[in-house]
């Protein structure tokens, strides 16, 4: 906001005074063709400062001539001479066109003949001008001379560049000026960013360059803004300033950066620096138990025309106790240049007492990273003497290049924090003639963004103001169904999706010779069309899951028959394969696309997707299913964790659509045994045996699959000793693991100690141990209360069975009896019989049959289900006969 008002103080139309005078400075030249074009520029610059008004004798050009060349001595002179004759009302205008290089000391130097030119040369030759002074800096890593004129309370200056390249921007800076002789300095520098900005989307370049304005004292990176008046923004216009707007008005993007070739460098506490701590410690007072809060931050998301992007991220933290440290004093981010690239642009430490500790990023960003990689680099970045109390302050932008491989956009921005957000602004900027769309998700009460334009783009800005915590829990719905978040897209419509991804999938689901030759194998030796499926899946099932997704195969699966060839493939390409091989058999099979674990919006095209399986209509002697042969762990007819319930894009050979991932066998279940007899001392033998199908059954193989014999045992050991801490576990036995025909079974020998008790005439009373239903869903019931939708079970409908055959050393008398619960999520059902005289079962039952369940149900569900746990932890006192 303070950087606003200073440019629209500038966009007031400057008068040119009576004694203006200029000053263009031509450095040194790698070469003839290098001279011409400075040479040219310099004239221009001339014409375009004369036709402002200045006189022709009040423009000093210094150039190299054939017997003279320009050093640093002549250019102080030059600058020392203007300095002497300017008056307070008087406007100097200085251009340095040429190049610049980082001198031993790490600062900027304009390249002339003998000693350079440094940063503190120009500071000090700009130092006494008693009136406004513009300053060109039209180098390349030119943007640190404005941070050796900062001091300077009258001096305004652009630096072209801060990357290595020759700019384009003086170039443009000159073209404005001739353009429109009588524009502000601001808006010359707005002009020509914006030209910049055009000329490389036009050439289809990777920007290299971006321009630096200083401006009262404080440094703005390109694009700037020139408003027609100095009114505020009508987002912008408020109530009575809050305690939140002290903190954000603190200059948040003009955050000083270390110089020189320290990596970090300390300054005293200031004025500025204790208000800060002093208005955050106020405004967080009543933040709960929170480590931290973020008391500011800004996201900016620029997408171009040719596709690449850039996300700006700054945040602004304050420390509230030491459990916080841990979390912001380290940052880790991915550089994958250059299509990936990460570039620290500013940090910073306030320290409780408001001594600052500044990072530098040119040493931070250049810590030997690779100029290109193949792979993502991690790039951890540490912020020294982070304490409680304490801010962090930290901006870093994204650069991404275009992705070939995807000719469309698309992008997810997460917008909330473990910890609270005190103040979000947020600006998408989108080209002006490409139509990319946006969505809110989560996010109901944001209000209508403040529109603008720049020359290329569309500009939206949305004041968020506050965002809560996100904290996530057990039995979550997707995350991205809870969250905050801007979506992006370029695709107009599902159609345009689907007739890309069939582009690249052209061929992809047709049969070669070697598969063809698998279908004939299975074909002849299975008749029937559900064994001609099972053996299929089973076998595309037992492929190894290798994923090497570089480049275009990160959307694009490779043949059936490679993926044979190499016996291994990743989720698309066994989808893929399993397709063209049913389709082979003559089994209706079609490939979907499907976001595991997470969700899919349907109303908002764009790559939403994670995971790929495929998707069987009913057809003669087969029912409709869904087959995920990924994990190689999922019995045929069962949906995998992660897949249930979600939005599937499905591809038939003619058209796609949406369908909801459903399981034809409708439902995990599980099923306890016990059948147990009491010994001549009161202790209880026998066995326990456990089933299980859909998500428990491909749950535990997971876990016990890559274990050794003793390993298995002693985790299954451990496993059931929470079914009933009572018993001890021995001659553990389990089905094959492999076998995915059958469900997972688990036998296992079962003791328990005596549990006959003496009664007070001395004769022993029988009693029995006790058999809690073997449910993690309950130990997932701790908390009373919950603040967002409970999912059981993934999604998945569950079925629990559990039997319990007591034989008893002695006739027992135990009535029957029976009691039920049922309400909109779950029912359950205890029954107690007595087959014979010493016999006594209990047969228990418990169906979810809403596996989400809302906020508003969650207690009276808990409740429900913790009833029915006590009610089974103890059998009902029998008696004697």
């Amino acid at each position: 906001m303070r950087f606003l008002a200073v440019i629209f103080a500038l966009a007031v139309v400057l008068s040119v005074h009576a004694a203006s005078t200029a000053l263009i400075v031509v450095g040194l030249t790698a070469n003839e063709t290098d001279a011409a074009l400075w040479q040219r520029l310099a004239g221009q610059a001339r014409t375009g400062l004369a036709a402002r008004g200045l006189a022709p004798e009040n423009i000093t050009l210094i150039a190299a001539t054939g017997n003279e060349a320009v050093t640093r001595d002549n250019v102080l002179a030059a600058m020392a001479k203007i300095r002497a004759n300017a008056g307070a009302d008087d406007a100097s205008w200085i251009l340095f066109l040429g190049h610049s290089a980082p001198g031993r000391d790490g600062q900027p130097a304009f390249q002339v003949r003998g000693p350079r030119l440094t940063a503190a040369d120009m500071a000090d030759g700009l130092a006494g001008f008693a009136g406004p002074t513009y300053v060109l800096f039209g180098t390349e890593q030119s943007s640190d001379y404005l941070s050796a004129l900062k001091s300077l309370p009258h001096c305004t200056a652009i630096a072209a560049s801060n990357g290595p390249m020759l700019p384009r921007f003086p170039e443009f800076w000159i073209d404005a000026l001739n353009a429109n002789p009588k524009a502000t300095f601001a808006e010359l520098a707005t002009t020509a960013a914006d030209r910049v900005v055009a000329y490389y989307n036009e050439q289809k370049l990777a920007q290299s360059e971006n321009a630096s304005l200083l401006a009262e004292q404080a440094i703005k990176e390109a694009p700037f803004t020139v408003a027609a008046d100095s009114s505020p923004s009508p987002a912008l216009k408020t109530s009575a300033p809050s305690a939140a707007t002290a903190v954000t008005a603190l200059d948040f993007p003009q955050v000083a950066t270390a110089q020189g070739s320290e990596e970090f460098t300390t300054q005293p506490a200031d004025d500025q620096t204790k208000l800060l701590l002093a208005t955050a410690q106020k405004q967080t007072a009543a933040s709960g138990d929170y480590p931290a809060v973020i008391l500011h931050q800004e996201m900016d998301f620029t997408f171009n025309a040719d596709r690449t992007s850039t996300e700006t991220k700054r945040l602004r933290v304050f420390l509230r106790r030491p459990e916080a440290v841990e979390t912001w004093a380290d940052f880790d981010f991915i550089h994958q240049p250059p299509s990936h690239v990460t570039v620290i642009e500013s940090a910073r430490i306030i320290q409780p007492d408001g001594s600052v500790v500044t990072m530098n990023p040119a040493r931070m960003n250049g810590a030997g990273r690779p100029p290109n990689s193949e792979l993502p680099l991690p790039f951890h970045v540490h912020l020294p003497h982070v304490v409680a109390g304490g801010i962090v302050e930290i901006a870093w932008r994204v650069e991404h290049g275009t992705e070939s491989e995807l000719p469309e956009t698309y992008a997810e921005f997460p917008l909330a924090h473990p910890v609270p957000v005190e103040d979000t602004l947020l600006t998408l900027r989108t080209p002006k003639n490409v139509s990319i769309f946006h969505q809110f998700r989560q996010l109901p009460d944001a209000p209508a963004p403040v529109e603008s334009t720049t020359e290329h783009s569309q500009v939206l800005t949305w004041h968020l103001g506050s965002l809560p915590a996100w904290e996530p829990l057990p039995n979550d719905p997707p995350e991205r169904d809870l969250t905050p978040t801007l979506a992006v897209s370029s695709l107009a419509s599902w159609d345009d999706f689907a007739t890309w991804f069939r582009r690249i999938t052209q061929g992809a689901f047709e049969a070669g010779p070697t598969t063809s030759a698998l279908a004939a194998e299975i074909a002849q030796a299975h008749p029937s069309p559900a064994d001609r499926l099972r053996t299929a899946y089973e076998d595309v099932s037992a492929l190894r899951y290798v994923a090497i997704e570089l480049g275009i195969h990160g959307f694009q699966p490779r043949s059936p028959d490679t993926v044979l060839a190499n016996n291994y493939g990743d989720c698309k390409d066994k989808a893929t394969l399993l397709v063209a091989l049913l389709t082979k058999l003559g089994i209706p099979a079609e490939f979907a696309l499907v976001n595991r674990g997470s969700s899919t919006d349907p109303s908002f095209p764009g790559w939403q997707f994670n995971h790929a399986m495929v998707h069987v209509p009913a057809s003669e002697g087969i029912p409709e299913q869904w087959l995920d042969a990924t994990d190689g762990t999922t019995p045929p007819g069962f949906v995998g964790p992660g897949d249930l319930g979600r939005n599937a894009l499905v591809f038939s050979s003619d058209h796609s659509n949406f369908l909801i991932i459903t399981d034809s066998k409708q439902a995990t279940s599980i099923s306890d045994s016990w059948i147990v007899s009491q010994q001549p001392d009161g202790s209880w033998k026998g066995q326990l045996e456990r089933k299980l199908t859909g998500l428990a059954d491909e749950t535990l193989r997971e876990e016990l699959r890559p274990l050794t014999p003793i390993q298995r045992i002693n985790w299954l050991q451990t496993y059931f000793g929470k079914l009933s801490g009572d018993m001890e576990f021995s001659n553990l036995t389990i089905s094959d693991l492999s076998n995915l025909e059958v469900p997972l079974t688990v036998m296992i020998e079962v003791q328990s100690p005596s549990t006959a008790q003496p009664s007070r005439s001395g004769n022993t009373q029988a009693s029995a141990p006790a058999f809690p239903p073997g449910l993690s869903l309950l130990e997932e019931l701790a908390a009373p209360e919950r603040d967002r939708p409970f999912l059981v079970n993934d999604g998945q409908l569950l079925h629990y069975e559990q039997r319990v055959a007591l034989t008893f050393n002695q006739p027992v008398d135990w009535p029957a009896v029976q009691t039920k619960s049922d309400d909109a999520h779950a029912k359950d059902a205890i029954t107690y019989s007595r087959p014979d005289p010493r016999t006594v079962m209990r047969d228990t039952t418990l169906e979810i049959i809403a596996p989400l369940v809302p906020t508003a149900d969650y207690s009276a569900f808990r409740r429900d289900l913790l009833d029915w746990r006590h009610a089974l932890t103890i059998f009902s006192s029998p008696s004697n006969t």
